[in-house]
């Protein structure tokens, strides 16, 4: 039953059910005995199919049983005062349900609350709700042996326009990726474009809306723990605010880097919000890359704890000794909102995977399943020999198998910790993952852009330290694999009070040794 004929059945049966109870009004002012229990049941059977017939939030659906009962009795009030009896009964209350109806949807749709309210009367049947659909974009991937052209009626249609979504694949390298197609189309024919994409099984293989991707929503930070034990090896005049840097034995791992010679550099590829690319910690180890900038501050943040260059005098430290094994690329899947979509994130990934990243490190994300373009693009990912790090999500002990792109198989999932090893309370929970692993999160102090540092939380934090420690690690061989990384992780990583529900915490010292 499509949506449309759901909201004629609504208030139709309502107005049936009302009309009857109308009736036995009329009947028992005649003197006439009436039975008014199957009246009563019939309202309630109508009150019951409006609500769970609605689409929407809980208050949505509410709002359109209110209307519902409103219009049926306004209309039914004129069968009263045809037989003289009260029409106010009926017509009164029946105003006053359609008006607070219409105002509770006129006062969500005034303050951008998520209720979709009547412009779910004209829209066809979406496996999305309109809060997700980000308006006017869908992706849609056709078969192997499928054109685009094949479509023209489709898009003709609804007015729509297209492009490929990553003309930089080729068949030969993908053949799902080069068939993904980025679709524009009105925004209230989103839905309806949709429904019809999605019954076309034989030419088009998914389709779905280009929905939103966000930054993972930091804590606030409280006051820094500071490392008063001094006696490091760095240089760095801040390493004393970077209490993770005590936390996973630091001097270890920079004596041991101190020594040692990389194979190459590995690239270590921030998809976020862009990376200032002159900050002076990130200037001398920030490759070419489109993401530059950083109109935000996040990916600037979250470079710095991958690899700030560290011996140098200047700043912060990281695992990037000297700045001799890992350079930073920048590639902006968010805005300077934080926010992206699906498409966005992938195509960010995509390039990076194409300029040779060795790594990904992915401190973004949303609450749900990942949809079939991430899937993909983490896979191609992989087939190329790159390791891909993402964020657990700060969904306050959520199952992160649930969050999308951690949740994605092969993808190294970590989990946040503070100074006493246990996961922060924003932490979610990733070890239903696969590869699951954890590491410090709270209150990190790291760059900012224009110079500056400041600090963060969260498992955006904690990504990044990760995937700049595989970056070394990748340096120290570079045909090393995601698997085979994080099992190395795994087995020199030591157990915390949370380690059921976080993963063993790095250690970064044990882990390079391994390679050496």
């Amino acid at each position: 039953m499509e949506l449309k004929l759901i909201h004629i059945l609504g208030p139709v049966f309502a107005t049936v059910a009302m009309f009857f109870y109308g009736k036995v009004m009329v009947d028992r002012s005649h003197g006439r005995q009436v039975n008014v229990f199957p009246t009563l049941i019939l309202i309630a059977g109508a009150l019951v199919f409006a609500f769970f017939t609605a689409s929407g939030t809980l208050l949505d659906r509410i709002c359109t049983v209110l209307l519902d009962i409103g219009v049926a009795m306004i209309i039914d009030s004129t069968y009263l005062a045809r037989h003289k009896e009260h029409p106010k009964v009926f017509w009164v209350p029946g105003l006053l349900a359609v008006m607070l109806s219409l105002g509770i949807w006129g006062t969500a749709w005034a303050f951008g609350w998520k209720i979709s309210g009547v412009s779910a009367l004209f829209q066809g049947p979406t496996t999305h709700s309109n809060a997700d659909i980000k308006t006017g974009e869908v992706l849609l991937e056709l078969g192997p042996d499928d054109n685009i052209s094949e479509l023209e009626g489709l898009m003709e249609e609804y007015g729509a326009t297209y492009k490929r979504a990553f003309p930089d694949v080729s068949m030969e390298e993908d053949g799902d990726l080069a068939q993904f197609y980025l679709v524009d189309v009105a925004d209230d024919k989103v839905a309806a474009f949709l429904a019809a994409a999605q019954k076309d099984t034989e030419n088009i293989d998914d389709a779905a809306g280009n929905l939103a991707v966000s930054l993972e929503p930091n804590p606030k930070s409280r006051d820094i723990p500071t490392n008063d034990l001094g006696g490091f090896v760095a240089n760095d005049p801040a390493i004393g605010e970077q209490w993770w840097m005590d936390a996973t034995s630091a001097n270890q791992a920079h004596n041991l880097l101190r020594d040692a010679k990389p194979k190459r550099k590995a690239i270590v590829a921030i998809i976020d919000t862009g990376v200032d690319g002159g900050h002076e910690d990130l200037k001398s180890i920030f490759g070419k890359s489109p993401g530059n900038n950083d109109p935000h501050g996040h990916g600037t943040h979250c470079a710095g704890l991958a690899g700030a260059t560290t011996n140098n005098g200047l700043g912060m430290a990281s695992y990037n000794w000297e700045g001799r094994f890992v350079e930073i690329r920048g590639y902006q899947a968010l805005g300077k909102s934080g926010q992206g979509t699906d498409y966005t994130v992938a195509d960010a990934m995509i390039r990076a995977v194409e300029d040779g990243a060795d790594v990904l490190s992915m401190s973004l994300g949303s609450n749900r399943p990942a949809p079939k373009v991430t899937r993909e693009a983490v896979q191609y990912a992989l087939r190329k020999g790159c390791i891909v790090v993402a964020a657990a999500g700060n969904d306050f002990g959520s199952d992160a198998r649930n969050h999308s792109p951690v949740g994605i198989d092969g993808v190294i999932g970590v989990a946040a910790v503070g100074p006493d090893g246990r996961r922060t309370e924003f932490s979610n929970i990733n070890t239903s993952l696969g590869m699951p692993i954890a590491a410090p999160g709270l209150d990190i102090y790291s760059t900012v852009p224009g110079g500056k540092y400041s600090p963060m939380s969260g498992t955006s934090m904690a990504t990044p330290i990760v995937a700049g420690l595989v970056g070394v690690m990748r340096a120290l061989k570079p045909d090393l694999d995601a698997s085979s990384a994080w099992k190395i992780l795994r087995d020199t990583g030591r157990d915390g009070p949370s380690v059921g529900e976080t993963g063993k915490i790095i250690e970064p010292a044990a882990a390079i040794s391994r390679l050496r």
